[in-house]
């Protein structure tokens, strides 16, 4: 039988930051959202548009008996979605996949010429 090496990572604890830094980019896109929801409540009131010349898309019209923060509500509410589903995209793809960083070239390489010595 031949020797076997086994490769156990080493588990980190989680970085207690991790949580409180969605939580910022939460309120920050929240915030942002509320924000801007007024000039673009005006500019989907007062743009228009049309698909193909046929369908028309711009400009919306909300129901008369809304109050004017209902309709910044709404788009709020749109545009945090839109925002939060980006930035999240972007983040993730920032980040470094679990386990990606546990083994360097240099311990395979070890590994590897101890194998060849231990023939």
């Amino acid at each position: 039988m031949g020797r076997q090496n086994i490769i156990v990572a080493e588990e980190k604890p989680p970085h207690p930051l991790i949580p409180l830094f969605g939580f910022i980019i939460f309120v920050i896109v929240g915030g942002l959202s509320y924000l801007v929801s007024p000039k673009v409540v005006h500019w989907l009131e007062t743009t228009n548009f049309k698909l193909g010349g046929l369908v028309k898309i711009l400009p919306i019209e909300f129901p008369a008996k809304w109050p004017p923060i209902a309709h910044n509500l709404v788009v709020t509410f749109a545009l945090f979605f839109v925002i939060f589903a980006t930035v999240m995209s972007v983040v993730m793809f920032m980040m470094k996949p679990p386990g990606a960083g546990d083994l360097t070239m240099e311990t395979m390489r070890k590994e590897a010429k101890k194998r060849r010595i231990h023939k």
